[in-house]
């Protein structure tokens, strides 16, 4: 029998917890894979900790489907800049007590080529807006990715509304997603940031 029959891969965060099964695929009741598993809840992340302020903020938006790239944006009134720019917007509203520096490419590209320690202090935001058009918008997909410059992806959520309904204001609901997700991302930042359990 390989080891992968009879144990289950539990990952939180980058933490991996392998849960033994018994026979008729029961899982063993080990209360330390309980405590194994707040521990991974606990402190998946972390690494928000040495987070002093957010230097990079950026978004790429993508289209699939019959209309092209260009007049997808259009129909969504919103171009990758104001996308940013509202991405920005958000930021400060939800992060008031750390603060944004936008940190020019060449600095960012040095701190990644020297690996230098200061990387971990420095926060980035990424928005991916994924948009789905025919003749207009039909569906929306938005992934909100959160780290700093030593660890790209500490925190993701994605958010989308796959049927917009006849009539539905595409930017509208673009901006609410958005909003909830740099809400949740702003409470799981701080709960790490403040030391709040």
């Amino acid at each position: 029998m390989k080891w992968q029959e009879w144990i289950t891969p539990y990952v939180v965060g980058s933490v991996m917890i392998l849960t033994p099964i018994l026979a008729g695929g029961q899982q063993m009741p080990y209360t330390i894979i309980e405590e194994l598993q707040k521990y991974a809840e606990q402190y998946k992340y972390e690494d928000f900790r040495h987070i002093q302020y957010f230097g990079v903020i950026d978004a790429r938006l993508r289209t699939t489907g019959e209309m092209d790239g260009e007049k997808a944006t259009q129909e969504l009134g919103m171009s990758r800049a104001e996308l940013i720019d509202y991405a920005k917007l958000r930021f400060k509203n939800n992060f008031t007590k750390i603060p944004f520096r936008q940190l020019p490419k060449d600095t960012v590209l040095a701190f990644m080529r020297n690996r230098a320690p200061e990387r971990q202090e420095v926060g980035i935001l990424i928005l991916d807006i994924k948009i789905v058009a025919h003749k207009k918008i039909a569906a929306l997909n938005v992934t909100l990715q959160a780290g700093s410059l030593s660890q790209i992806n500490i925190w993701q959520n994605t958010d989308g509304d796959y049927y917009l309904r006849e009539g539905a204001d595409a930017q509208t609901k673009l901006k609410k997603l958005i909003d909830a997700l740099m809400v949740q991302l702003a409470i799981d930042f701080f709960k790490v940031h403040l030391g709040i359990q």
